[in-house]
C-alpha cells in the first residue's frame, strides 16, 4: 500500500508547474482549452478509475510519469462509454450518449475541448502523445453496436468486440509511450490515398517492409480494412508480389517513426481479446442477477446450456463447460501475446501489465473448476498489486 500511495502522491504532484508549461509551450488559440486541464478533472478522472476500473488504476500508477496521467484519461474514457449500457434504460438515450463523446473526440481534436473533466484530460494527453483518433471513434463505435444488448453470438463475435474496445485502448497506451506502430502508418495512408488506391498502398509497404514480413502486411491490412476485404486483399498481394516499386519516401518515414516490427501490435491485439473475455466471464454473475446473459451463444449450445441456467445461477457441469471452453481462448490468446514478448521493445512492455490480472483470474477459475459462480471469485486478490508491482520491475508481461 505503501508503493501505492507514493506513486498516486506522484500523479498529483506537481500539477501547477505542469499546467504552466502546457501554457507556455502552446500557442494562444487553445490556452482556453489548456487553462481546464487542472488538477480537479485529474482527480475526476483518477477517482472515476480507482472506483470502477480498479486493475486498471493500479496498472497506471505502475507507468512512467510522462504517461500516468494520460493513461488514467484514456482508461477514465473508456470507463465513461462502458457504462453507458447498464445506466440507460432506453436504447436511444444510449445513442445520445454515444454522440456527445463521438463530437467531444472531434472537438478535442480541434483544439476545443468540452468543459467536461474526462474530455479535458483527454485533450491534454492527445496533445501531448499526438494519439490517433481512429481508435478513440472505434472504441465508441464498438460500444454502440453493444447498446443492442444481447448475447454474442458466438465467439469470434466477442473477439472482434474486444479487439475493438481492449485492443485499441492498448494501442493508445502505448502511444503514450512513445511505442508507435505500423497500424498507425497504415491507417493514415488508408486515409490520404482512399482505399481506392490498395493496390498502391500494397506495392509501397511490401517494397518498404520486405516479402518476408507478408504474414505482418496481412495482417494490418486485414485490421484497417475489415475482412470482407479479404478476397480483394489476396488478389492485390498476388498481383503486387510479382513486381517492385521504389518507395523511398514510406521507406525514410518508416525509419524515422522507429517502426523495426509489428510484435507489439500483434501482442496488444491479443491481450486486448484475451481481456475482454475475460471481462466476459468476471461480469457474468452480476448480468445474470439482472436476468442478462452475455455468453457466446454457440457454446452455450454446444453444451446443451441454456441462458436460464446462468440466470439461476446454476453450478452444472454444462455451466461449467461453457465457462472452460470460454476461458480457455482467453488462455489461448494470452499465451500468444507472451510468445512476442523477446521481440516486443522493453519500453512497451509495462503498457502489457494487465497480463497479470488476466492471468491471475483465469487461475483463480480454474481452481474454483470453472464454477463462475464460486464464491471465492468474486473478492479482490489483495497480491494483484505487488504482482504488478515485481512484473514492472522484471520489465516483463
Amino acid at each position: 500500500m505503501a508503493a501505492g500511495f507514493g506513486a498516486k502522491r506522484g500523479v498529483l504532484s506537481g500539477n501547477t508547474s505542469l499546467c504552466r508549461g502546457l501554457l507556455g509551450e502552446i500557442g494562444p488559440g487553445v490556452r482556453r482549452a489548456a487553462s481546464g486541464a487542472t488538477a480537479e478533472s485529474q482527480k475526476v478522472c483518477m477517482e472515476l478509475v480507482r472506483s470502477r476500473d480498479y486493475d486498471g488504476y493500479v496498472s497506471s500508477l505502475l507507468l512512467p510519469e510522462e504517461a500516468r496521467r494520460s493513461s488514467l484519461a484514456l482508461r477514465a474514457f473508456n470507463v465513461e462509454l462502458a457504462q453507458v449500457k447498464d445506466s440507460v434504460s432506453q436504447k436511444t438515450i444510449g445513442l445520445m450518449r454515444m454522440q456527445f463523446w463521438k463530437t467531444a473526440v472531434e472537438e478535442v481534436f480541434r483544439d476545443e475541448p468540452p468543459s467536461q473533466p474526462v474530455s479535458t484530460e483527454l485533450w491534454r494527453a492527445v496533445r501531448k502523445h499526438h494519439l490517433t483518433k481512429r481508435w478513440l471513434l472505434r472504441i465508441i463505435t464498438e460500444r454502440e453496436k453493444d447498446l443492442d444488448d444481447r448475447a454474442y453470438r458466438n465467439l469470434q463475435e466477442l473477439e472482434t468486440y474486444s479487439e475493438n474496445t481492449q485492443s485499441s485502448l492498448v494501442y493508445l497506451l502505448l502511444e503514450c509511450l512513445g511505442e508507435s506502430h505500423l497500424s498507425s502508418l497504415v491507417y493514415l495512408l488508408l486515409e490520404c490515398l482512399g482505399e481506392s488506391h490498395l493496390s498502391s498502398l500494397v506495392y509501397l509497404l511490401l517494397e518498404c517492409l520486405g516479402e518476408s514480413h507478408l504474414s505482418s502486411l496481412v495482417y494490418l491490412l486485414l485490421e484497417c480494412l475489415g475482412e470482407s476485404h479479404q478476397s480483394s486483399l489476396v488478389y492485390l498481394l498476388l498481383e503486387c508480389l510479382g513486381e517492385s516499386h521504389l518507395s523511398s519516401l514510406v521507406y525514410l518515414l518508416l525509419e524515422c517513426l522507429g517502426l523495426r516490427n509489428v510484435h507489439a501490435d500483434h501482442a496488444a491485439s491479443h491481450i486486448g481479446k484475451a481481456q475482454g473475455i475475460v471481462t466476459c466471464l468476471r461480469a457474468t454473475p452480476y448480468h445474470s442477477s439482472r436476468r442478462k446473459v452475455y455468453l457466446p451463444m454457440d457454446v452455450c449450445m454446444l453444451h446443451g446450456a441454456s441462458q436460464e441456467d446462468f440466470i439461476r445461477g446454476s453450478r452444472e457441469q454444462k455451466v461449467r463447460d461453457v465457462v472452460y471452453d470460454i476461458a480457455s481462448q482467453a488462455h489461448v490468446h494470452l499465451q500468444h501475446a507472451r510468445s512476442f514478448s523477446s521481440n516486443v521493445p522493453t519500453a512497451a512492455n509495462v503498457a502489457f501489465l494487465q497480463t497479470v490480472v488476466l492471468e491471475d483470474y483465469l487461475q483463480r477459475v480454474r481452481r474454483a473448476d470453472f464454477d463462475v459462480f464460486h464464491p471465492s471469485l468474486k473478492n479482490r486478490n489483495p497480491l494483484v498489486p505487488f504482482q504488478l508491482y515485481l512484473r514492472s520491475w522484471k520489465k516483463t508481461y
